[in-house]
């Protein structure tokens, strides 16, 4: 029988590295089997939407005639979701930015425009899928 004797202070630096290294394996294995990683977001609206604005959850859509355009539904200045309109200005609830039709900001706290979103649209299904910030 062979016995090895590990000084306290030894031991203490055996279980310091492999606390250390666990964690890395898990990322490792998380990582190379995709679990973990997100995925783009989307969200599907039926093709027929209102013309003017209207809000779809992360989504606000803005069409006229032919054109259509859609922007996140986040404030820009702390995130909160916009989901009213008032005298043709989009208005955010927390702290009162307002922003035209087209995303402009018009009255601060906030300093940036609302982000604008991509889209594809499948005429077969009569949807658009508007891709969503990560």
């Amino acid at each position: 029988m062979i016995t090895t004797r590990f000084s306290r202070k030894q031991f203490l630096k055996a279980a310091a590295l492999l606390l250390s290294i666990y964690p890395l394996k898990l990322f490792y294995d998380v990582s190379r089997s995709g679990r973990g990683k997100s995925a783009a977001k989307q969200q599907v609206l039926p093709m027929d939407f209102p013309e003017g604005i209207s809000f779809h959850g992360e989504v606000i859509a803005w069409r006229q005639q032919e054109e259509i355009r859609f922007f996140s539904a986040r404030c820009p200045h702390l995130g909160c979701r916009i989901d009213r309109q008032e005298n043709d200005q989009l208005v955010c609830p927390c702290h009162g930015s307002r922003f035209s039709l087209q995303g402009e900001v018009l009255d601060g706290p906030a300093t940036e425009n609302l982000s604008p979103l991509s889209f594809v649209t499948d005429i077969a299904k009569r949807q658009i899928t508007v891709s969503l910030p990560n």
